[in-house]
Protein backbone atom coordinates (compact mmCIF):
# COMPACT_ATOMS: atom_id res chain seq x y z
CA UNK A 1 0.00 0.00 0.00
CA UNK A 2 2.71 2.26 0.75
CA UNK A 3 4.55 1.44 -2.53
CA UNK A 4 1.39 2.11 -4.30
CA UNK A 5 0.82 5.64 -2.20
CA UNK A 6 5.13 6.47 -3.30
CA UNK A 7 4.05 5.71 -6.77
CA UNK A 8 0.89 7.79 -7.08
CA UNK A 9 2.95 10.60 -5.65
CA UNK A 10 5.39 9.98 -7.87
CA UNK A 11 3.70 9.99 -11.00
CA UNK A 12 1.88 13.10 -10.11
CA UNK A 13 4.77 15.01 -9.35
CA UNK A 14 6.35 14.18 -12.85
CA UNK A 15 3.25 15.16 -14.36
CA UNK A 16 2.84 18.43 -12.48
CA UNK A 17 6.36 19.23 -13.29
CA UNK A 18 6.25 19.14 -17.13
CA UNK A 19 2.74 20.81 -17.15
CA UNK A 20 4.01 23.78 -15.07
CA UNK A 21 7.72 24.04 -16.36
CA UNK A 22 5.86 24.54 -19.74
CA UNK A 23 4.15 27.14 -18.66
CA UNK A 24 7.35 28.67 -16.07
CA UNK A 25 7.33 32.28 -17.83
CA UNK A 26 4.29 32.84 -16.50
CA UNK A 27 4.68 31.57 -13.12
CA UNK A 28 8.35 32.75 -12.13
CA UNK A 29 8.54 35.93 -9.73
CA UNK A 30 10.87 38.49 -11.08
CA UNK A 31 14.64 37.61 -10.91
CA UNK A 32 16.75 39.24 -8.43
CA UNK A 33 19.82 40.09 -9.86
CA UNK A 34 22.97 39.17 -7.43
CA UNK A 35 25.85 42.22 -6.98
CA UNK A 36 29.32 40.91 -7.40
CA UNK A 37 29.80 42.16 -3.90
CA UNK A 38 27.02 39.25 -3.03
CA UNK A 39 28.36 36.55 -5.21
CA UNK A 40 32.21 37.07 -4.05
CA UNK A 41 31.14 36.91 -0.37
CA UNK A 42 28.82 33.84 -0.45
CA UNK A 43 31.08 31.76 -2.64
CA UNK A 44 33.63 32.75 -0.14
CA UNK A 45 32.02 31.27 2.80
CA UNK A 46 32.96 28.26 4.47
CA UNK A 47 30.28 27.17 7.17
CA UNK A 48 26.58 27.96 7.54
CA UNK A 49 23.92 27.91 9.94
CA UNK A 50 20.50 26.95 8.72
CA UNK A 51 17.20 28.35 10.98
CA UNK A 52 13.85 26.76 10.03
CA UNK A 53 10.64 28.30 10.96
CA UNK A 54 7.51 25.80 9.42
CA UNK A 55 3.49 25.81 11.03
CA UNK A 56 0.91 24.50 9.28
CA UNK A 57 -1.98 25.98 11.08
CA UNK A 58 -4.71 23.53 12.48
CA UNK A 59 -2.79 20.50 11.03
CA UNK A 60 -1.14 17.67 12.86
CA UNK A 61 1.76 15.50 12.75
CA UNK A 62 3.30 17.03 9.50
CA UNK A 63 7.13 17.98 9.20
CA UNK A 64 8.78 18.73 5.97
CA UNK A 65 13.13 17.85 5.95
CA UNK A 66 13.49 21.40 5.06
CA UNK A 67 16.77 21.62 7.55
CA UNK A 68 17.88 18.01 5.60
CA UNK A 69 17.66 18.62 2.64
CA UNK A 70 18.95 22.45 2.40
CA UNK A 71 22.16 20.92 4.47
CA UNK A 72 23.01 18.20 1.58
CA UNK A 73 22.57 20.93 -1.03
CA UNK A 74 25.05 23.52 0.93
CA UNK A 75 27.05 20.36 1.55
CA UNK A 76 27.30 19.88 -2.21
CA UNK A 77 28.80 23.46 -2.41
CA UNK A 78 31.40 22.71 -0.10
CA UNK A 79 29.97 24.18 3.04
CA UNK A 80 30.17 23.17 6.09
CA UNK A 81 26.65 23.45 8.20
CA UNK A 82 27.09 23.94 12.05
CA UNK A 83 24.33 23.70 14.23
CA UNK A 84 23.53 27.80 15.52
CA UNK A 85 22.58 26.09 19.14
CA UNK A 86 26.39 24.95 19.27
CA UNK A 87 28.20 27.82 17.74
CA UNK A 88 27.67 31.16 16.67
CA UNK A 89 31.09 30.85 14.44
CA UNK A 90 29.95 30.84 11.00
CA UNK A 91 29.90 32.76 8.08
CA UNK A 92 26.63 32.54 6.06
CA UNK A 93 23.20 32.30 7.81
CA UNK A 94 20.21 30.87 5.89
CA UNK A 95 16.66 31.19 6.84
CA UNK A 96 13.82 29.97 5.81
CA UNK A 97 9.72 30.32 6.76
CA UNK A 98 7.57 28.15 5.41
CA UNK A 99 3.59 28.00 5.81
CA UNK A 100 1.63 25.02 5.21
CA UNK A 101 -2.71 24.72 4.98
CA UNK A 102 -4.33 22.06 4.13
CA UNK A 103 -7.88 22.77 1.96
CA UNK A 104 -10.68 21.00 1.44
CA UNK A 105 -11.67 20.81 -2.22
CA UNK A 106 -13.77 19.77 -4.59
CA UNK A 107 -12.05 19.16 -8.59
CA UNK A 108 -13.54 17.83 -11.84
CA UNK A 109 -12.83 14.73 -11.19
CA UNK A 110 -12.48 13.98 -7.80
CA UNK A 111 -12.98 15.12 -4.09
CA UNK A 112 -10.43 15.52 -1.61
CA UNK A 113 -7.71 17.90 -0.17
CA UNK A 114 -5.11 19.71 -1.15
CA UNK A 115 -2.13 21.82 0.24
CA UNK A 116 -0.28 24.61 -0.06
CA UNK A 117 3.09 25.48 1.26
CA UNK A 118 4.44 29.18 0.91
CA UNK A 119 7.54 31.25 2.45
CA UNK A 120 10.91 32.06 1.93
CA UNK A 121 14.46 31.45 1.83
CA UNK A 122 17.32 34.14 2.50
CA UNK A 123 21.26 33.88 2.54
CA UNK A 124 22.21 36.33 4.94
CA UNK A 125 25.94 37.10 5.56
CA UNK A 126 26.48 40.06 7.82
CA UNK A 127 27.53 43.70 5.96
CA UNK A 128 26.30 42.13 2.97
CA UNK A 129 22.60 42.60 1.45
CA UNK A 130 20.43 39.58 1.78
CA UNK A 131 20.04 37.40 -0.68
CA UNK A 132 16.01 36.85 -0.58
CA UNK A 133 13.77 34.75 -2.65
CA UNK A 134 10.04 34.03 -1.80
CA UNK A 135 8.26 30.45 -2.86
CA UNK A 136 4.74 29.08 -2.92
CA UNK A 137 3.88 25.55 -4.21
CA UNK A 138 0.26 23.65 -4.33
CA UNK A 139 -0.37 20.32 -4.77
CA UNK A 140 -3.23 18.65 -6.65
CA UNK A 141 -6.42 17.45 -5.04
CA UNK A 142 -5.90 13.78 -3.80
CA UNK A 143 -8.64 11.93 -1.96
CA UNK A 144 -8.27 10.79 1.54
CA UNK A 145 -6.18 12.63 4.27
CA UNK A 146 -2.79 11.72 3.57
CA UNK A 147 -1.83 15.28 4.75
CA UNK A 148 2.21 14.57 5.11
CA UNK A 149 1.29 12.89 1.53
CA UNK A 150 0.24 15.97 0.19
CA UNK A 151 2.77 18.35 1.74
CA UNK A 152 5.80 16.17 0.65
CA UNK A 153 3.96 16.95 -2.80
CA UNK A 154 3.95 20.56 -2.21
CA UNK A 155 7.48 20.55 -0.91
CA UNK A 156 8.82 19.41 -4.59
CA UNK A 157 6.32 21.67 -7.21
CA UNK A 158 7.14 23.38 -9.26
CA UNK A 159 7.59 27.49 -7.33
CA UNK A 160 7.84 25.61 -4.09
CA UNK A 161 10.30 25.03 -1.59
CA UNK A 162 12.70 22.62 -3.00
CA UNK A 163 13.21 24.08 -6.85
CA UNK A 164 13.28 27.85 -5.05
CA UNK A 165 16.55 26.56 -3.13
CA UNK A 166 18.08 24.27 -6.10
CA UNK A 167 17.11 27.90 -8.68
CA UNK A 168 18.98 30.07 -5.56
CA UNK A 169 22.20 27.08 -5.38
CA UNK A 170 22.21 27.60 -9.54
CA UNK A 171 22.87 31.22 -9.38
CA UNK A 172 25.34 31.75 -6.06
CA UNK A 173 27.39 28.64 -6.71
CA UNK A 174 28.33 26.47 -9.85
CA UNK A 175 26.79 23.64 -12.14
CA UNK A 176 29.13 21.03 -9.86
CA UNK A 177 26.93 21.18 -6.81
CA UNK A 178 23.43 21.10 -9.00
CA UNK A 179 25.26 17.76 -10.61
CA UNK A 180 25.61 16.04 -7.31
CA UNK A 181 21.71 16.70 -6.12
CA UNK A 182 21.25 14.90 -8.88
CA UNK A 183 22.28 11.72 -7.05
CA UNK A 184 20.53 12.51 -3.61
CA UNK A 185 19.07 10.32 -1.65
CA UNK A 186 15.42 12.53 -2.01
CA UNK A 187 13.87 11.27 -4.78
CA UNK A 188 11.94 14.96 -5.37
CA UNK A 189 15.28 16.40 -4.86
CA UNK A 190 16.38 14.22 -7.58
CA UNK A 191 13.78 14.94 -10.18
CA UNK A 192 13.73 18.77 -9.25
CA UNK A 193 17.36 18.91 -10.01
CA UNK A 194 16.85 17.03 -13.81
CA UNK A 195 14.65 19.30 -14.43
CA UNK A 196 16.72 22.30 -13.41
CA UNK A 197 19.64 20.61 -15.36
CA UNK A 198 17.32 20.73 -18.47
CA UNK A 199 16.60 24.26 -18.37
CA UNK A 200 20.14 25.16 -17.84
CA UNK A 201 21.71 24.13 -21.29
CA UNK A 202 24.74 23.15 -20.21
CA UNK A 203 26.71 20.46 -21.99
CA UNK A 204 28.31 19.13 -18.64
CA UNK A 205 24.73 17.67 -17.42
CA UNK A 206 24.59 15.17 -20.56
CA UNK A 207 27.24 12.78 -18.53
CA UNK A 208 25.13 12.67 -15.19
CA UNK A 209 21.56 13.08 -16.57
CA UNK A 210 22.30 9.63 -19.22
CA UNK A 211 23.58 8.43 -15.77
CA UNK A 212 20.10 9.05 -13.73
CA UNK A 213 18.27 6.90 -16.75
CA UNK A 214 19.34 4.31 -14.46
CA UNK A 215 17.59 5.67 -11.53
CA UNK A 216 15.39 3.97 -9.63
CA UNK A 217 12.67 5.95 -9.28
CA UNK A 218 10.77 6.38 -12.91
CA UNK A 219 9.82 9.69 -12.72
CA UNK A 220 13.24 11.07 -12.27
CA UNK A 221 13.79 8.81 -15.09
CA UNK A 222 11.39 10.38 -17.98
CA UNK A 223 12.64 13.94 -15.92
CA UNK A 224 16.11 13.00 -17.16
CA UNK A 225 14.91 12.04 -20.46
CA UNK A 226 13.27 15.31 -20.86
CA UNK A 227 16.42 17.28 -19.71
CA UNK A 228 18.77 15.47 -22.19
CA UNK A 229 16.05 16.28 -25.48
CA UNK A 230 16.23 19.78 -24.04
CA UNK A 231 19.65 20.02 -24.09
CA UNK A 232 20.46 17.89 -26.99
CA UNK A 233 17.70 18.33 -29.55
CA UNK A 234 18.05 14.15 -29.30
CA UNK A 235 15.10 12.13 -28.66
CA UNK A 236 16.40 8.01 -27.66
CA UNK A 237 13.64 8.08 -25.05
CA UNK A 238 14.75 6.71 -21.81
CA UNK A 239 17.07 4.19 -23.55
CA UNK A 240 20.33 4.69 -21.46
CA UNK A 241 22.28 2.44 -24.19
CA UNK A 242 21.41 4.48 -27.04
CA UNK A 243 22.17 8.07 -25.38
CA UNK A 244 25.22 7.02 -23.82
CA UNK A 245 25.90 5.92 -27.39
CA UNK A 246 25.36 9.08 -29.51
CA UNK A 247 27.41 11.06 -26.34
CA UNK A 248 30.41 9.04 -27.20
CA UNK A 249 30.45 8.95 -31.01
CA UNK A 250 29.51 13.23 -30.77
CA UNK A 251 30.19 14.45 -27.54
CA UNK A 252 33.65 16.45 -28.67
CA UNK A 253 31.80 18.33 -31.55
CA UNK A 254 28.62 18.85 -29.53
CA UNK A 255 30.87 20.59 -26.91
CA UNK A 256 32.86 22.54 -29.86
CA UNK A 257 29.63 23.91 -30.81
CA UNK A 258 28.50 25.16 -27.75
CA UNK A 259 31.59 26.67 -26.68
CA UNK A 260 31.44 28.56 -29.78
CA UNK A 261 28.01 29.75 -29.60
Amino acid sequence: MKKQKLLIVSILLCVFLVILNNNVIAQETQEQQLTKEQLKAFRSAKTACILVEQSYDEVKDVSLPFEDVTKRLLEYAGLKVVKSSDTKDYDLKLNIKAKGKAIKSKGTIINGTKSSLSGSISFEIQGIPVCQKSFKGESPIFPGDELQTLFDLAFAIQGSFIPTMIEMMRDIYDINCILSALKDEDWKVRIVTAGELGKMMNYQAVGPLISALKDEDRAVIVTASDALKNITGQDFGTDQEKWQKWWEENKEKFIKKEMNL
